[in-house]
């Protein structure tokens, strides 16, 4: 789910804590990424586009920079995300619903 503006918080108390890094950082690297969180970035960023087309491309710039991504699924959330994923699913059906009928 994520903090809404963490590295803003950190930030304030510990500004040498949150860092960038250019992607010729990682160039030769392995690296693992929530497929979920990825999924939700397009979805969120470009709502008539498939997901799928930005994990695409995103996977390609990794292999143009000679990086390996590894997409992690979880597993089942825990028993205190029930609530947060039964609203998460209720959204889902109305934007469902909604679509279908406006």
């Amino acid at each position: 789910m994520g903090i809404t503006k963490l590295a803003d918080l950190i930030r304030s108390d510990a500004p040498d804590a949150v860092s960038y890094k250019d992607i010729s950082d990682y160039t030769g690297k392995v690296i693992a990424l929530d497929t979920s969180v990825v999924l939700n970035q397009f979805r969120a960023a470009t709502p008539s586009l498939s997901p799928l087309t930005g994990v695409f491309f995103r996977t390609l710039t990794f292999l143009e920079h000679d990086i390996k991504p590894v997409f992690v699924f979880d597993g089942k959330p825990p028993v205190e995300k029930t609530p947060v994923v039964r609203n998460i699913y209720r959204l889902r059906i109305l934007t469902c619903f909604w679509r279908e009928f406006s």
